[in-house]
């Protein structure tokens, strides 16, 4: 396999990485996740019980004084009931916690399983960079300079392959310790001065869902804009110069998807 064949491959990798779509509990094995839901079913909800019983009390506690001050018997009753509809509502999400962190997950594979099946038709036999003899001047430069370019062009997609891949493993686990410790977080949604925690945990999750989506949709990207670069009239040297540094922009754009995605869900 030459340089051009190897870059088209490590593109068509990228593209066509299943693991950014796979089911919740596929993520890494089975077993991995039966242990991640093991410690949230046997360590983390018994704490998130307690804090939304803590919170309870408090709660009933400021409705009990707030009440006495107004004088109003009625109002007190209503406080109390909300409070405690409010438990109750929160104790659910609680209990399904796994489900919801799951729900959230599911988007984020819908869109990137859509994006998915747009290049389900792609091949290492799809030539990405298609690689010309550059002629400058009297001069033939056929091999070497060819050479030169298409070596920093592999360099560049190879570390492009290597943080996609890196990535994809990190955000499995980060996914599955979000699952983890939902419950905690949950358990402070009901109280005002503390639901912020929650409402943050939540958003943050989000992020890293939408990271993966984001990777992909910059990686589906690069091919079509590289093939539009074969396309014009240039000069074929520029045209690899304007390759090698589009790569480049897509490797920041790549570290940008974490910004990118918090800036979306608002996440802290």
């Amino acid at each position: 396999m030459n340089l051009l064949d190897t870059v088209n491959g490590l593109l068509v990798d990228i593209l066509t990485h299943e693991d950014l779509a796979k089911g919740f509990s596929e993520l890494i094995t089975p077993d991995v996740y039966n242990s991640f839901k093991s410690i949230m079913q046997n360590v983390t909800k018994p704490v998130a019980y307690t804090i939304l019983s803590l919170f309870l009390l408090l709660e009933l506690q400021k409705a009990i004084r707030l009440s006495e001050g107004s004088g109003s018997n009625m109002a007190g009753v209503e406080m109390v009931l909300k409070i405690l509809f409010q438990t109750v509502v929160f104790k659910y999400a609680i209990e399904k916690s796994d489900l919801i962190i799951e729900k959230i997950y599911d988007l984020s594979v819908a869109l990137t399983t859509d994006m998915l099946g747009l290049v389900s038709s792609i091949s290492t036999t799809d030539a990405v960079f298609e690689v010309e003899e550059l002629t400058f001047g009297t001069v033939l430069f056929n091999g070497a300079i060819n050479g030169v370019v298409m070596i920093l062009i592999l360099i560049i997609t190879a570390g492009i392959w290597a943080y996609v891949s890196v990535f994809i493993k990190f955000r499995m686990l980060e996914i599955y310790v979000y699952m983890a410790i939902a419950p905690i977080p949950l358990a402070t949604l009901p109280h005002q001065e503390f639901s912020q925690i929650g409402k943050n945990f939540l958003k943050n999750y989000a992020a890293v869902c939408l990271q993966g989506t984001l990777i992909y949709l910059v990686c589906y990207i690069l091919p079509t804009l590289a093939n539009s670069l074969q396309d014009d009239d240039g000069q074929p040297f520029s045209k690899f110069l304007r390759t090698v540094i589009f790569l480049i922009m897509t490797v920041y754009a790549l570290m940008s998807t974490g910004k990118w995605s918090k800036i979306m869900t608002g996440a802290a």
